[in-house]
């Protein structure tokens, strides 16, 4: 059943004319084995169509990747394609269309919107976002939710920010044993790195009196990096957590990303525009006619043989000094790629690209890791994670794209519950 659905949504991108959805290799950390019960999990901040477009539009996404007949259609292939027991959303301000699609192949959806929803703001919205979490019927039984409101000092003060709390056993096992799911969506931006700490010790404290010691999943978009402190208050409660996604790398650090986006503004609008790519070529083209201009002058205004061999030999120190700084800048961007790192939001690059109609963009590109699925350590052990995009494959244009329909990459991993 999924697997026709999948066919149909892939013959349906096919239509389209979209290309494949980004390759992303499977990481293998161990054999199950024979009698395991996998539980695959998916964690996803979807991007709101809501939010998809506006004042912090997504300037180098081609425009036809925002529209939501196409946007609809990838994120479905997208969940399917990954095929999860266990799948945790943000930002969905589309449940209707997810309750739809995911209920032919057997998903089961809880939903809890935001308190006050930025999606309400755009015109011709479709209500507000919130937090969902999908479970498919006939391997996991569920026997409780909660909805979660995040209150946060001095006065317990309600945020915006909500989760949901669901606990589930597995069907296919003999002796079942309860483990519980939870999803939730942090304060953004930069400059509320103290608030998500408190929204971070609200989450674990809550759920904590909760579930106890039983063993717990924690998926989420929050919108930090693992050097804010909400990452120390995670690895350090009650609940004994830690990030699956550290096993990705060799150095159990955090993945060099999961969002990495460009957005912008064009003459005071939020306007869709060429790609980087052309953008580049053509400024390019430009800069060389100038410098050939610029060069033929220089020929014709000198004088004598000793002047001309002059500003030759002028030219080539030149040329060869451009030369020692590519390969320099070369080198450079190689030892990055080698370590994997990635600049905080803080460090974010402001550029200015002229188009081709001779517009002026001001965009910043972000690229970061804000999204995590959290373990109870020794609760669980980890098979699998699917690993990220290369840079390449991943394009100029950055996240959303024809080949990705949301900012923020998934996150997928197969887990075994230990007795």
């Amino acid at each position: 059943m999924m697997s026709d659905r999948l066919k149909a949504l892939k013959q349906k991108s096919d239509d389209l004319g979209l290309p494949s959805l980004l390759p992303r290799p499977w990481c293998q950390l161990k054999a199950p084995a024979a009698d395991d019960q996998i539980i695959r999990v998916m964690q996803w901040n979807v991007l709101a169509q809501a939010l998809s477009k506006g004042e912090d539009n997504f300037v180098l996404c081609p425009g036809k990747a925002l529209q939501w007949e196409v946007r609809r259609v990838r994120l479905i292939e997208e969940i399917l394609t990954r095929t999860p027991g266990i799948v945790c959303l943000e930002e969905v301000d589309m449940m209707t269309h997810f309750n739809a699609e995911l209920s032919q192949v057997g998903y089961e959806g809880l939903f809890f919107s935001k308190l006050w929803s930025p999606c309400l703001d755009v015109q011709d919205n479709s209500g507000p976002d919130g937090c969902a979490i999908f479970y498919l019927k006939d391997r996991l039984t569920l026997l409780s939710h909660d909805d979660i409101k995040i209150y946060v000092p001095p006065g317990r003060t309600l945020c915006n920010q909500v989760g949901l709390l669901a606990t589930f056993s597995q069907k296919c096992v003999s002796q079942p044993r309860a483990f519980h799911v939870v999803v939730t969506h942090l304060k953004a931006k930069s400059g509320y790195e103290d608030l998500r700490r408190k929204q971070a010790e609200y989450l674990t404290d809550w759920v904590w009196q909760r579930v106890g010691e039983e063993p717990v999943i924690i998926c989420g978009d929050f919108n930090g990096q693992p050097t804010e402190p909400f990452y120390e208050v995670m690895q350090n409660s009650k609940l004994n957590l830690t990030s699956v996604y550290r096993l990705l790398t060799q150095g159990h650090q955090e993945p060099p990303y999961t969002t990495w986006k460009v957005r912008g503004m064009v003459n005071g609008q939020a306007k869709v525009i060429v790609e980087e790519q052309h953008m580049t070529k053509v400024i390019g083209e430009k800069q060389e006619t100038a410098e050939v201009k610029r060069e033929e002058q220089r020929k014709a205004e000198a004088k004598g043989e000793e002047q001309r061999k002059a500003e030759i030999k002028r030219e080539e120190q030149r040329k060869a000094e451009i030369k020692r700084e590519e390969q320099r800048k070369a080198e450079v961007k190689r030892e990055e790629q080698r370590k994997a790192e990635v600049k905080s939001e803080e460090q974010q690059r402001q550029e200015v690209k002229e188009t081709v109609q001779g517009r002026r963009i001001a965009t910043t590109e972000s690229c970061s890791t804000i999204d995590y699925i959290w373990l109870s350590e020794g609760q669980f052990s980890a098979l699998g994670l699917l690993g990220l995009p290369r840079e390449q494959d991943i394009g100029s244009g950055r996240l959303p794209s024809l080949a990705y329909p949301s900012d923020h990459l998934s996150l997928v991993c197969d887990l075994i519950l230990k007795n």
